[in-house]
């Protein structure tokens, strides 16, 4: 008999915040969730983690894709796992071959200042694997640290929900700091698509290790297929 093969695990770190400073619901980003999720999800093994381990959709973001197939099959056959999932608290970062962050407005709440996804991200980053962060969740990572201890996004290209994008939404005042500001105060290059809302994935390999990173829910299904690309890479080494 054949030996049963072990995929590579997978991270998907969620936002447990569910209002915004403003008090506007907010949670996920449905489509920035579910779209690189299956883009991955059949090659990998993933666990939903949260700050509290406990995530929300945002509500908007439900109405806004209500008509694509991956969201809403998402919402229905997998809210057990992402609703209730484990307390990053009790995450062992040497478990996991990377991580993904779904955006919504929910990371720059909490994940922006939480210490254990922080610890967590940094681990998993640390170790070589890769890392992947959409929308607000890609401008949120300014404390996860390499070896040398530096913001992952120093010196490096990234992208992530850009000014102009978040004006046009009229949340500006809704997150304490805005993700394209944020990587910029962290020493990061800051890339956008040339109009607002367009496709804008970045990877960045350097020394230290390898950051995928999307601008907007456009960006979600390409994002997942490049973290996928980088897992079997390190895979085979």
């Amino acid at each position: 008999m054949s030996s049963a093969v072990t995929l590579p695990k997978v991270l998907i770190v969620l936002s447990s915040a569910s209002k915004t400073l403003k008090g506007e619901d907010t949670g996920v980003f449905i489509s920035e969730l579910a779209h690189p999720f299956f883009a991955i999800h059949q090659d990998t093994d993933i666990t939903f983690s949260s700050p509290s381990g406990h995530s929300v959709i945002d509500p908007s973001s439900i109405e806004m894709f209500k008509n694509d197939i991956e969201s809403m099959s998402f919402l229905k056959d997998r809210a057990d796992k992402y609703q209730n999932n484990v307390p990053l608290s009790q995450i062992n970062p040497a478990d996991y071959d990377a991580v993904l962050l779904p955006g919504g407005h929910g990371p720059s709440i909490d994940i922006i200042k939480d210490s254990d996804a922080q610890r967590v991200i940094s681990q998993i980053y640390q170790a070589g694997k890769p890392i992947a962060a959409v929308c607000h969740a890609g401008g949120v990572l300014g404390s996860v640290v390499d070896k040398n201890g530096d913001s992952i996004y120093k010196g490096r290209k990234a992208t992530a929900f850009s000014n102009t994008e978040e004006e046009q939404v009229g949340k500006v005042e809704s997150i304490p700091e805005l993700p394209e500001d944020h990587i910029k105060r962290h020493g990061g290059n800051y890339v956008k698509a040339d109009q607002p809302w367009g496709e804008c994935v970045i990877v960045d390999k350097n020394s230290q290790g390898t950051y995928i990173s999307g601008q907007n829910p456009a960006s979600a299904k390409k994002l997942g297929e490049e973290l996928l690309k980088a897992i079997h890479a390190g895979v085979q080494k």
